[in-house]
């Protein structure tokens, strides 16, 4: 069971995200228990080819894109995301 999400509302910024995500993963709380979601405002940077080599041999990872949202957008996106594919029937 999930505890904690991290959400990570981003653009242009490929070279942080990377640091973030290496920060992240050097921690010490078990995987099963957290998840990050990573939303992209559509960055025209390395970031897409960032996170696809990040997020490929990791499950607890993943990917929105959306384009032209303010950051606090992104990070609603993301909230929304994570409350929806936690919400059990």
């Amino acid at each position: 069971m999930l505890k904690i999400s991290v959400v990570i509302p981003t653009w242009n910024r490929a070279d942080l995200l990377a640091r973030t995500i290496d920060k992240i993963e050097q921690q010490t709380f078990a995987r099963e228990f957290y998840e990050v979601l990573v939303v992209d405002n559509g960055s025209s940077d390395h970031t897409q080819n960032l996170l696809e080599q990040k997020s490929r041999p990791k499950v607890w990872c993943s990917i929105l894109s959306i384009v032209r949202a303010s950051r606090s957008a992104r990070f609603h996106v993301g909230i929304t995301t994570l409350t929806l594919s936690t919400q059990r029937p």
